[in-house]
């Protein structure tokens, strides 16, 4: 019999126990609460309404940085966000739920443009004033690194800039169409551009590495500056995001662009005597902030996966099905469906743990004292597999939950196209995840930042024993490990290249970065579990986490029996034991979605309405006026935008 679902309305909290929302959401959003109420209160703004979504490509792209414009005024797109990892990483999850074109402009604007200047900002007058221009948004930034031809192996870019020391200046060139940067937000617009761009630098007949340099790309009038050539891309389906190929025609710029140590400093690159450049140094130095931009993707992306579940959970509730004979129920009465839902939600938690790891991780390197700590090998793996396993996750848990919408999961203005180009967004930025995770992998096998679990025999405990799962989970992983590991060293030994060597084991490799990531993510559940002081949030955690750790251990079943790890009336268990969870979770569904803690203003979209037929057409109306002239106009909210210093916070980092 399935059990009886409460009755309450949307994902908020009336009628659900206040007391454990309140807990689950502290597990969820940890640091980064009281920020989330901060930029709540800007979302209420007219700007933001998910009516105001626009239908043409110059429409969207105007929004985009009308709204990043507006969060600079009210919650602060600057270098003190910068400063406060944990401010950061809330501004990149809360704005991707409300619109990911914009969480990505945050991302370069903010982390790669400013984050990469702000080290070099008072080495001279020309860096202090760039800064102050982007902190100000007089100027936004496009980080250009990538290329066509090279993609993401930064290390081989072929743009060059070469040093003039009769005129003290340096020269950005293109040399062939391969090099031209691919892909970022560089197309000009009704604001200013800046880019920092990655290139080559020869100085004195020497090759001196990679570096970042300041070079202004367009004007306020959307008119590109001399020697400036950029191509827009074509739309991409569900994300209108002003990406372009940008190429460079001998651009003069003064040596102050050059982002480095000031001029006067020994060994500057620039300098005739300088010592043979560190080209691995070189080059860590000019994608620094892709670590923090890795784990604020991470957070973005489970962000839409907690806005997905909870439009899913909205629409389930409201929408009829049979219930057999005359009988009308809703979609979520069925056992087919909730469980469906269960997974999404199980796995968005577990997730969303994980990158609440490398989240304080990230903050605890900030605050080092006296200055920020320097993160080491495990602190870039920790990342590189937090991006890795998060993005796949909620590509997972998108998809689901646009299917369990049915019809309405296809349209745009339901929101999972978008999310879910959002989320192929974030596998390819800040490193492809393939090539992520192959880098992760390689230095998992050489042990850099990372030692494998010692060994543990697993005791003979219940499969649905909270204690089974994750000494489950060490030992499959160690067992990967030392597999991967000796397969390598026996291909090595045959004398083939590298690549023969390591095509032997990558599958293998890529598989070994996702169980440690899955082991990680589940670990961090079940601490989130023990951590909470109400005992129903507990309970609810260490089930939720049951569905995540059974359903991982059906999947891999054939390597623990292949290995012995669960016997043959252990694997019988399994189905029953996964089912009774869902029973028990079923009914608590509105409760685990509202400890998601996204606000129903946030999720003003027709699937997650009851009336959402009344929706469509209000919808459809306003496109058929040409509502995107003038967004503010689209189904305005009641609720004017409220000045976000008056809502409490939670901690120190979190004030403004």
């Amino acid at each position: 019999m399935t059990a009886a679902l409460p009755a309450v309305t949307g994902t908020g909290t009336t009628g659900l126990p206040h007391a454990t929302v309140d807990a689950l959401r502290d597990t969820v959003e940890a640091e980064r609460r009281g920020l989330h109420e901060q930029l709540t209160a800007v979302f209420e703004d007219p700007l933001f309404a998910a009516a105001a979504w626009p239908h043409t490509r110059a429409a969207a792209w105007r929004l985009a940085y009308d709204r990043l414009a507006l969060l600079s005024r009210t919650f602060g797109v600057d270098r003190g966000t910068l400063a406060a990892p944990q401010r950061y990483f809330a501004l990149q999850e809360w704005t991707a739920v409300v619109d990911g074109v914009v969480a990505g402009l945050v991302a370069a604007h903010l982390n790669l443009g400013l984050g990469t200047l702000t080290p070099y900002a008072e080495d001279s007058a020309h860096t202090a004033r760039a800064a102050a221009d982007m902190e100000s948004l007089a100027t936004y930034c496009a980080f250009l690194g990538t290329e066509a031809a090279w993609g993401v192996d930064l290390a081989r870019l072929e743009t060059e800039l070469r040093h003039d020391p009769v005129r003290g200046e340096l020269v950005l060139h293109t040399p062939h169409p391969g090099a031209r940067k691919f892909m970022p937000n560089a197309t000009p617009q009704h604001v200013a551009k800046t880019a920092i761009v990655l290139a080559r630098l020869t100085a004195h007949g020497q090759d001196r590495g990679i570096v970042p340099v300041l070079c202004p790309i367009s004007d306020a009038e959307g008119r590109t500056l001399p020697g400036v050539t950029v191509t827009p891309m074509p739309d991409k389906a569900g994300l209108w995001s002003d990406n372009a190929l940008t190429a460079f025609d001998h651009v003069r710029l003064p040596a102050d662009a050059l982002l480095h140590s000031p001029a006067a400093a020994p060994g500057h690159p620039l300098a005739p005597a300088a010592p043979r450049t560190d080209r691995r140094l070189s080059y860590a130095r000019s994608v620094h902030r892709i670590r923090t931009g890795k784990i604020g993707l991470a957070a973005s992306s489970v962000a839409q996966a907690r806005a997905a579940t909870a439009i899913a959970l909205k629409f389930a509730r409201h929408r009829g099905s049979t219930g057999g004979g005359s009988a009308r129920v809703p979609l979520l009465a069925h056992r087919v469906h909730h469980a469906a839902l269960l997974d999404a939600v199980a796995d968005t938690y577990a997730v969303g743990h994980l990158a609440n790891a490398a989240m304080r991780r990230e903050a605890e390197l900030a605050r080092g004292a006296p200055a920020p700590a320097a993160a080491t090998p495990a602190d870039h793996l920790l990342a590189s597999l937090t991006k890795y396993v998060t993005s796949r996750t909620v590509d997972r848990v998108v998809r689901r939950c646009a299917l369990l919408c049915g019809a309405h999961g296809m349209f745009d203005a339901n929101r999972f196209p978008h999310y879910s180009a959002c989320t192929q967004g974030v596998m390819i930025a800040e490193g492809e995840n393939t090539v992520v995770a192959v880098a992760a992998a390689q230095d998992m096998l050489a042990g850099r930042g990372y030692t494998p679990p010692a060994p543990e025999p697993p005791p003979d405990l219940p499969v649905d024993d909270p204690r089974l799962w994750p000494l489950l989970a060490r030992e499959r992983e160690r067992l990967a490990h030392a597999a991967t590991r000796a397969r390598l060293t026996r291909a090595r030994a045959g004398h083939g290249t590298f690549l023969d060597s390591w095509n032997t084991c990558e599958n293998e490799a890529l598989a070994l970065v996702e169980r440690h990531g899955l082991r990680l993510a589940l670990e961090e559940f079940l601490r989130a579990a023990d951590r909470t002081r109400d005992a129903k949030a507990a309970r609810l955690l260490r089930d939720l986490a049951g569905v995540f750790a059974l359903r991982d251990l059906r999947q891999d079943a054939a390597f623990l029996a292949a290995h012995g790890l669960l016997d043959a009336e252990r694997f019988r268990e399994l189905p029953a034991a996964l089912d009774t969870l869902y029973g028990r979770l079923a009914p608590e569904l509105p409760t685990l979605v509202a400890g998601f803690g996204i606000p129903d203003a946030l999720l003003d979209v027709p699937a997650a309405t009851a009336g959402f037929m009344d929706r469509y057409e209000a919808l459809a109306r306003l496109r058929d006026t040409g509502a995107d002239a003038d967004p503010r106009g689209a189904l305005p909210r009641q609720t004017p935008v409220r000045d976000p210093r008056q809502t409490p916070v939670r901690d120190k980092e979190s004030t403004p």
